[in-house]
């Protein structure tokens, strides 16, 4: 089941991370946690489209970009975003 509060609460700490992962850009190393961070991302491209995360974190966006490239990411990326 969905309502609004429940989806609203949601996007509001979506939000609160994408602002936290655009802060933290200078400390994020390709570690695990960095690894996190992308995938996170990546999928919020998959099934958000709309959300246009990179307007509000470009830091974050700039970070993705270059993780994004990596030939792992590229090779583990799914068959739609390849």
């Amino acid at each position: 089941m969905r309502w609004r509060e429940w989806e609203e609460g949601h996007r509001t700490k979506l939000d609160a991370a994408i602002d936290a992962f655009d802060r933290a850009v200078p400390a994020l190393a390709w570690d695990i946690g960095g690894v996190s961070v992308a995938c996170l991302l990546g999928y919020l491209d998959f099934r958000f489209p709309d959300l246009d995360w990179r307007a509000r974190a470009p830091a974050a966006a700039a970070w993705f970009a270059e993780q994004d490239a990596r030939p792992s990411m590229r090779a583990s990326a799914h068959p739609i975003q390849s």
